[in-house]
């Protein structure tokens, strides 16, 4: 099975190898074997990036404009309109030329969605897979009045372009999240939820049941304010936590900030999976407090499920797929610090909700595990 993979992900180029950060290159090489994934991104000259996680040969990697979001996509194609046929033109040359047996493109990314139009107006089979809300995008506290009111009218083509790739006949819809998968299932019936997760089976744990009181709690993810970091920090530098201890796996645009303010947090940075795994069988509890509307559905959520561990997790974007308040989670209706601050008291001091969350954490272990993935994959693509 041959898969031509449009992820629109930064890669880097050294010595005629190219590698990424992100993951999802990389669950399809272990799926469908590494030489039948073939890559469609941009990419810059450059060192391999710190923690590097994908690893793509020449041979199976094919470039395209540099972009590095849709703000950026647009604003590229309004002061140069050429740069929009160049990319029409480089994704029409790229499924001319290679043969595959589907295409794969990961969206909402720009890039993605005019590759998938590419694809699909050359009748070729696409697997859709919407990991992201970016019809939602305009919300984040980090754009002006002036550009959410321009990504709200933008959102609009998004969503537009979203629904004619979904609806088509040639088209599977893989979606992470209920929000992204109700979408999805308004417009095609061959739509299902799914989750790129590369948990091992043998990370998969049963958790210390002697241990009955939750003191220790984690964050894993990057450091950005949509991410809900500062509010998390706030609420562990206050008296009432003072007894409890946080840690912070992971690096971002404000790792050297909150390093420097958060002097009583334990700022990790970005660590390998293997002393990830380490530090996560250390803690008591995973706290995911994303303010993000764009988000599918957060993959730590299932790695800290896959330990045993409970999760303090926002009510953002579409993490309804799975997390059921008070049975495999905490649900955060809003965050702030006293949001925050309310539910690791709670967890903290009620030994027997601890317990059951726990438990409830164990009972999502079928679908914390990356073989269960690997199946729906293999089910759906080989039943279309």
């Amino acid at each position: 099975m041959r898969i031509l993979a449009c992820l629109s992900e930064a890669y880097v180029k050294n010595c005629d190898n190219y590698y990424a950060k992100p993951t999802s290159a990389l669950f399809l090489q272990e799926v469908f074997g590494k030489d039948n994934i073939f890559v469609v991104s941009p990419y810059e000259d450059g060192s391999p990036p710190t923690g590097w996680s994908s690893h793509v040969s020449s041979k199976n990697f094919f470039g395209v404009p540099k972009f590095d979001s849709i703000k950026s996509f647009v604003l590229r194609s309004i002061r140069d309109p050429s740069y929009l046929k160049r990319y029409i033109h480089r994704c029409n040359e790229i499924i001319d030329n290679q043969e595959c047996d589907f295409v794969w493109v990961r969206n909402p990314s720009l890039g993605s969605l005019i590759f998938a139009l590419c694809a699909l107006k050359k009748d070729k089979k696409l697997v859709n897979h919407m990991c992201a809300n970016a019809m939602q995008g305009w919300k984040n506290d980090k754009y002006s009045k002036k550009e959410k009111i321009l990504g709200l009218a933008f959102s609009f083509v998004i969503r537009y372009l979203a629904k004619k790739i979904s609806s088509h006949r040639n088209t599977i819809n893989l979606c992470t999240g209920d929000v992204l998968y109700k979408f999805c299932k308004k417009f095609s019936v061959n739509t299902h939820q799914f989750v790129d997760l590369l948990v091992q089976p043998n990370q998969i744990l049963l958790g210390d049941s002697s241990n009955t009181i939750c003191s220790s709690f984690l964050f894993i993810g990057r450091l950005q304010a949509d991410k809900g970091i500062f509010e998390l920090c706030e609420a562990f530098s206050s008296p009432e936590l003072k007894n409890l201890s946080l840690s912070v796996a992971g690096d971002g645009s404000e790792y050297a900030y909150l390093k420097s303010k958060y002097k009583n947090v334990e700022f990790l940075g970005q660590i390998s999976h293997s002393e990830l795994s380490n530090v996560i069988n250390r803690t008591d509890c995973i706290v995911v407090p994303s303010k993000n509307s764009y988000e599918g559905f957060p993959r730590v959520i299932m790695e800290a499920w896959s330990y045993g561990k409970p999760v303090i997790v926002s009510d953002a974007g579409g993490v309804k797929a799975f997390v059921i308040d008070k049975e495999n989670c905490l649900l955060l209706k809003s965050v702030s610090k006293q949001s925050i601050t309310k539910a690791v008291k709670c967890i903290h001091q009620d030994t027997a909700l601890y317990k059951e969350l726990a438990s409830g954490a164990r009972d999502m272990k079928h679908v914390s595990d990356k073989n269960y993935w690997f199946s729906v994959l293999e089910n759906v693509i080989y039943e279309k």
